[in-house]
């Protein structure tokens, strides 16, 4: 009885948006353009005791209705973030307090696949599953913000030390991959426009920053923050919302 019900219920979402008429979508071109607050991956996998992180996400999906209820396409984007870290170091004789900051903007690619629900005349969910590479290069810098050094202004002290840790920057790159499923809703203005939200269910992520050859820093030095790392993992709407807002507009 129970797979006698599940299957009348799957041949009913099934058969949904051409009963409700979303057939008359067949064949037409259709554009989702969406902005994003959340960062897509955690901060702590560009700085390990990452304290601050800000970030947005422009996200653009171009494809095509290849039958009344699914669209294929791809899609390309923007990132951009800022993460930070304070960490003091203490030696022997001095204490120093470092401020360690990553930036980086990354451009990227991918595919996807919707299918529509249409919910009412007005109303629609979509399930897109989806995949997406993005790369690029930012900045890594450490500054040196304070310091108690008594031993450092005795008599024959080498303060030069300290000024040349004062500042350190290097360019670090990132090449990224994920794949998951967002969870979608949007309310036509019109035959046209539509205002789109969701918010991702799930995601397989694999991260990579590294430095490029030549700027690699010593790992025993004392403001050394270890940026050069990679590693994978999943994570859900309960553990990383990931959401985005906009437009979807049938071409």
């Amino acid at each position: 009885m129970k797979r006698v019900l599940f299957l009348v219920i799957l041949l009913w979402l099934l058969n949904l948006p051409i009963a409700l008429g979303q057939d008359e979508w067949a064949g037409r071109w259709l554009l989702f353009s969406e902005l994003s607050p959340t960062s897509r991956t955690n901060a702590y996998k560009k700085l390990p005791q990452a304290q601050n992180a800000s970030s947005w996400e422009w996200r653009n999906r171009f494809g095509k209705m290849v039958t009344p209820n699914w669209a294929l396409g791809v899609s390309a984007g923007v990132r951009t973030y800022n993460t930070t870290e304070q960490v003091s170091v203490e030696n022997n004789n001095f204490r120093s307090d470092y401020m360690a900051e990553v930036s980086n903007t990354l451009w990227q690619g991918g595919i996807f696949a919707t299918r529509f629900f249409q919910l009412t005349s007005r109303l629609d969910l979509q399930v897109t599953p989806y995949a997406t590479y993005e790369q690029g290069r930012g900045s890594y810098e450490v500054e040196l913000i304070d310091f108690n050094c008594p031993v450092c202004f005795a008599p024959g002290a080498n303060f030069r030390l300290i000024q040349d840790n004062k500042i350190l920057d290097r360019e670090v790159r990132e090449r990224n991959f994920y794949a998951g499923l967002d969870l979608g809703l949007s309310y036509a203005l019109n035959s046209s426009l539509a205002l789109q939200g969701s918010v991702n269910m799930f995601q397989y992520e694999t991260h990579r920053s590294f430095f490029p050859p030549g700027m690699l820093l010593n790992p025993e030095r004392s403001s050394y923050r270890p940026v050069h790392q990679q590693g994978d993992g999943f994570s859900s709407v309960f553990t990383r919302p990931i959401m985005h807002f906009g437009l979807k507009v049938l071409l």
